[in-house]
């Protein structure tokens, strides 16, 4: 009954394990909106900007921004590159997106179009804050067709202008920037945006998604702890396991101390005993084989052959082997000598041969036998 509750809780235990890593996998995922604002945890302020300061005459017109983006507008030559763009500011105060991977807009575009996403971020070199400029940008474009659809932008894979990089002195291949101090966010149009039309651009929604690492890291060690337990009690399982079948061999293979001589009453029994009589004082002889046994107890090889299977079922070397390896684990159980000390006292004169043989015979190598069965009483309580 105690086993019984024992594995019910250690079920118990794996089963609330399992689910609170789930959980905390689930709570990883982060989902926080930039839109509706309402539901931001980003206070952003909008505005729009045209290339109209520089001497375009560009124009935009923004409709909505309370629960999305929605802004018309029209590219006009006269300036070298022509631009509008419509900019989320988060004040002041940098934000920090270092966790998230993605942002998800869900946007439509009349005319079918190619736009630019732009992430203003805090430079540690470069950035002086009454210098807009100096803002590092991190760019890519995305496709944006009439139907409404849900574009991923990949924040972590953005690239910085090259002319951004040269105006300050910087090398072309230094293009990493900081998700942790982001200043802005901005919509523009692209080299690739149609001029000389109105073009009508509406966001309603974008969605930042990444990952909490203190979830995930709090999933891992939950999952660490489940796969030592787990591992633990395996091995503690196994090793009562392999103790409770070394104790079964060594009840029923103790060979040497259950053998008792006899009263003989007819020729064969004499032989019998004289057989089963020599090997179990003989066994520790290193020379001790069949034919040594023939010479010195003048019964003939078949004679002694079946004599051993009719009351043992084994052959002589089987038999010899048998209990030479019981004796063996006696005496690893019982006396402090060193393996190959006790391999030599039972007739090897090879220790790995008698580590292979023991092996063989009891399923481990004698070192593990003996610490298996070194004080099983107290493993057996520690183990319930």
């Amino acid at each position: 009954m105690k086993t019984f509750y024992t594995k019910a809780g250690f079920v118990t235990f794996l089963v609330l394990a399992i689910a609170l890593a789930t959980l905390f996998l689930v709570l990883s995922t982060l989902r926080d909106p930039l839109l509706p604002s309402a539901n931001s945890k980003y206070a952003h302020d909008v505005f729009v900007s045209t290339d109209a300061p520089d001497g375009g005459s560009s124009r935009i017109v923004m409709h909505n921004t309370a629960t999305e983006l929605q802004y018309n507008y029209h590219l006009a030559e006269g300036y070298q590159y022509p631009y509008t763009s419509i900019t989320l500011g988060f004040g002041e105060t940098l934000v920090d997106w270092s966790m998230y991977r993605n942002l998800e807009l869900t946007v439509a575009c009349d005319p079918a179009n190619v736009l630019m996403l732009t992430v203003h971020t805090f430079d540690n070199e470069v950035t002086k804050p009454d210098n807009y400029l100096s803002y590092r940008r991190a760019r890519t474009t995305f496709s944006c067709a009439p139907k409404s659809q849900t574009v991923s932008i990949n924040l972590q894979e953005l690239a910085t202008p090259k002319w951004w990089l040269m105006r300050f002195e910087l090398p072309l291949t230094q293009r990493d920037y900081d998700l942790a101090k982001v200043f802005e966010l901005a919509i523009e149009n692209s080299s690739q945006s149609p001029l000389h039309t109105d073009s009508q651009v509406q966001i309603t929604e974008a969605t930042l998604v990444g990952s909490d690492w203190h979830y995930i890291l709090a999933a891992i060690i939950v999952a660490g702890v489940v796969t030592l337990v787990s591992l633990r009690v395996y091995i503690k399982q196994q090793w009562l396991k392999l103790r409770s079948e070394l104790r079964r061999k060594i009840e029923q293979e103790n060979i040497i101390q259950n053998y008792q001589p006899v009263a003989t009453s007819c020729k064969s029994d004499r032989a019998r005993n004289a057989v089963l009589e020599f090997m179990a004082t003989q066994y520790a002889n290193p020379d001790l084989n069949l034919e040594f046994t023939t010479r010195s107890l003048g019964i003939n090889r078949i004679k002694i052959n079946d004599i051993l299977r009719e009351q043992q079922g084994l052959t002589f070397s089987g038999y010899l082997t048998k209990i030479r390896l019981t004796e063996a684990a006696r005496l690893l159980r019982e006396k402090k000598a060193s393996v190959a000390e006790i391999g030599f006292m039972v007739g090897y004169k090879n220790a790995p041969y008698f580590n292979q043989m023991f092996k063989k015979e009891f399923g481990c190598t004698p070192n593990a036998y003996r610490k298996a069965m070194l004080h099983p009483r107290a493993s057996e309580a520690q183990n319930g």
